[in-house]
């Protein structure tokens, strides 16, 4: 290899991959070396052709990290080249470029020819962003493409790793590799990381895809059922979760009847205070829903307006609550004790919803970086306030007053 820079086996075998593929789907494990083979597949492409290159990752902020790796690595390579940092663009002498693009907004990604493509953390990137825009870019051209992740359920990136898997798709091959595969996971975190529950192990570390889509919830799409049609509301019990906006989050409001299923829902960014508690109080209102709300900060006085008019109570998040929370959810879900019409927003954060554990052992449940998990939030919120209350016989009370749990 050129510019002494040193592969692992199974780099190197990633590498030597295309001389005879198109398409190399790799999935591996958490600090596996990943990021690493695609920033360096990159600078050697366009340091040897002229051409037009691509990493996209799902966020913005997944591709800041990559671009700051690869200026390390061509600076270790004695590259000649210019950077736009504000648009995340390197170009080199010549004449080929480097762009790093976010998944997250799917005009940003139409237009141009590639000549070769890395898109990292697949399992994260939505179905359309690859099929209606990426892939369009890579037609004229017939680009190879590097398709690098850890596995987020049974979605397009294992259809990818299948297809790879398949003797018959002569464009396609697929990897899969464990972290500790990499010479830099040392043997003693090898054994650390095995005391995590078994879907983590699995899932995180041995990059296994795990049935049904996502790290927290199992059997989401089992759950899609029904539909919004007010026009049956009859005389069930209903309870609402709303999860209130922060900085460029989503106020999501999830209502669900008292068998659990999800009758009604908002979702609304970038409007007032005062707008947001109208709709909160419209849409409960209609149902007569009791409300479990996120209370937590800014949420303490949005809390006390909203019970001048209708039934509420706050939650307050911590840790240990959160916790609580989601497990009582992803335990529904897992049982189909929990049903919702298919709303994308709420699958799509079902799917990609992750958890990690802290290096004192504690496991925190969250989205992945520079993704949302609202709707998660409020529609645990609604299931809970259900769950606990076993139809909300014990919480029936005067407009204003607040439930007793």
């Amino acid at each position: 290899m050129s510019y002494d820079i040193i592969l692992t086996k199974w780099q190197f075998e990633v590498y030597e991959a295309f001389d005879t593929y198109r398409f190399v789907v790799v999935s591996a494990g958490r600090q596996s070396g990943k990021t690493f083979l695609g920033v360096f597949l990159l600078a050697l492409r366009a340091r040897q052709t002229k051409s037009i290159n691509w990493w996209v990752s799902p966020t913005y902020q997944n591709s800041k990290i990559a671009f700051r790796r690869i200026l390390e690595l061509l600076q270790d390579m004695g590259a000649i080249f210019k950077t736009n940092r504000s648009e995340l663009r390197i170009e080199f002498t010549n004449g080929s470029s480097i762009d790093f693009k976010s998944a997250d907004r799917e005009e940003g990604l139409r237009g141009e020819t590639v000549d070769f493509m890395v898109i990292d953390e697949m399992g994260m990137i939505k179905r359309d962003a690859y099929q209606y825009a990426l892939r369009g870019t890579i037609t004229a051209t017939r680009a190879p493409v590097l398709f690098i992740g850890t596995p987020k359920g049974k979605n397009l990136f294992y259809e990818l790793y299948c297809k790879g898997q398949d003797s018959e798709e002569k464009d396609y091959v697929s990897f899969q590799f464990s972290s500790n595969e990499s010479r830099y996971f040392s043997n003693e975190e090898w054994q650390e990381v095995q005391k995590l529950p078994q879907k983590i192990f699995e899932q995180e570390y041995k990059a296994k895809f795990i049935d049904d889509g996502g790290e927290v919830f199992r059997n989401v799409r089992e759950c899609i059922k029904g539909d919004f049609d007010e026009k049956r509301l009859s005389k069930k019990t209903y309870f609402a979760g709303v999860d209130l906006a922060k900085s460029t989050d989503y106020t999501v409001i999830c209502i669900v009847d008292q068998d659990g299923h999800v009758c009604a829902w908002d979702r609304f960014n970038d409007i007032s205070w005062t707008i947001q508690k109208e709709r909160i109080i419209n849409l409960c209102t209609r149902f007569d829903a009791y409300i479990l709300i996120d209370s937590t900060g800014l949420g303490d006085p949005i809390l006390d307006d909203l019970s001048l008019h209708v039934r509420v109570e706050g939650y307050k998040f911590t840790n240990i609550s959160k916790r609580q929370l989601i497990e009582n959810l992803a335990i529904a879900v897992e049982r189909q004790e929990v049903s919702f019409p298919e709303i994308p927003e709420l699958l799509n954060e079902l799917s990609v919803f992750t958890f990690d554990q802290t290096p004192g052992g504690l496991i925190r449940y969250s989205a992945p970086e520079g993704l949302h998990d609202d709707c998660v939030i409020a529609l645990a919120l609604a299931y809970y306030a259900c769950h606990k209350n076993a139809g909300g016989s014990d919480i029936v009370g005067d407009i204003g007053e607040r439930m007793e749990w």
